[in-house]
């Protein structure tokens, strides 16, 4: 695991291997700092429970009365289960709980109010999201050592959507779902395990997060649309362009008709269509034309059939111009390019 340092002078954040607490380097301010030595943490002894298997993710071990869901860390050294609301219902139990095995020994229980899901690492630390029976979306999230002391605990006003460690151990990443608390909607916070702190609170990844990769002095996380995200510790997006490049290369791929239309006024807001290179242009009118085939309303179809008619224009190609105007009127007779629609059939050539 990595151990989060900090400049006492320049407030400078970085990560360091634990083998090096204790240490001390010197700060790119040419300040002395010292790695943090972290407390040793003893796992309780513990009582071997028999442990009754029912599934790949549920177990019940009788002598204490659990039946429930559980998570076991990549090693397998430790199993994670949890009883919520689902499981409390069938037994006289007024709170939901957690437990923590290690092989079947029973190291810990601990109550909680209604834990919804939970991950341990290899070294025996855990994420837990514990719901709140809250009238409002809300969520706790926790974090706690290998001894079942609580590092962590942070009340979220929206439902948390998922939560999991980076591929060190070192860091907690916690998302959230909608909500009317603009504070916690659709973030994205992330914590360090030791210390235990929370780093920053961001706007959410597009997608579900996959992988979390922490850096001297970023974590990088991935989606499973394969975007990468690149941030500095204190949140900041650091390849914010080739993110929102992959992103509209996402929706142009698979993304409905108002994505589209979004793509477009993205790039409009940049530069004018007059201002684009001609494969810049040619792009945009490769998207119109999409969105325009796509199951958008009617009022969205007559905005795009105007602007591809007065793009047709631009390029001279008058023909495509009047058939984008036509369609805008077949949509509403009142589009405002009757003047338009005269003008061309007048200039071009009739057939026959």
């Amino acid at each position: 695991m990595l151990i989060l340092t900090e400049c006492p002078e320049c407030a400078t954040r970085g990560f360091v291997d634990q083998r090096f607490a204790g240490q001390s380097g010197r700060c790119k301010c040419a300040t002395e700092v010292t790695v943090p030595m972290q407390p040793t943490v003893h796992l309780p002894a513990g009582r071997a429970v028999p442990v009754v298997q029912v599934s790949e993710s549920f177990m019940e071990i009788p002598t204490i009365g659990f039946k429930g869901p559980f998570r076991s860390s990549d090693s397998g050294q430790f199993r994670l289960g949890w009883e919520g609301s689902f499981e409390i219902a069938l037994t006289a139990r007024k709170k939901g709980r957690i437990i923590l095995l290690s092989g079947d020994t029973l190291l810990w229980q601990k109550s909680l109010q209604d834990p919804v899901f939970g991950v341990t690492t290899d070294a025996g630390y855990i994420a837990v999201h514990d719901g709140t029976f809250s009238e409002t979306p809300s969520g706790v999230l926790y974090i706690l050592s290998p001894n079942g002391e609580e590092l962590v605990k942070h009340r979220f006003r929206a439902n948390i959507d998922s939560c999991g460690f980076s591929d060190d151990d070192s860091v907690v990443c916690c998302t959230t779902l909608a909500s009317e608390r603009v504070a916690d909607s659709c973030k994205m916070t992330v914590f360090s395990v030791l210390p235990a702190r929370m780093l920053f609170k961001r706007e959410r990844p597009v997608g579900n997060i996959t992988r979390l990769a922490v850096g001297q002095q970023t974590i990088q996380v991935t989606t499973d649309g394969g975007i990468e995200y690149r941030c500095s510790l204190d949140g900041t997006l650091l390849n914010e362009q080739a993110v929102k490049t992959k992103l509209e290369v996402l929706r142009i791929k698979n993304g409905n008709g108002y994505d589209l239309l979004g793509v477009v006024q993205s790039r409009l807001s940049e530069r004018t269509f007059d201002q684009m290179s001609p494969p810049q242009r040619y792009e945009i009118v490769r998207i119109f034309q999409k969105a325009q085939a796509s199951d958008i309303s009617d009022y969205c179809k007559l905005q795009v059939c105007r602007m591809l008619g007065e793009y047709a224009l631009s390029y001279n190609e008058k023909g495509k111009a009047l058939i984008y105007f036509q369609q805008a009127i077949e949509l509403n007779p009142k589009a405002g390019v009757k003047r338009k629609i005269k003008q061309l059939q007048e200039e071009l050539p009739t057939s026959g």
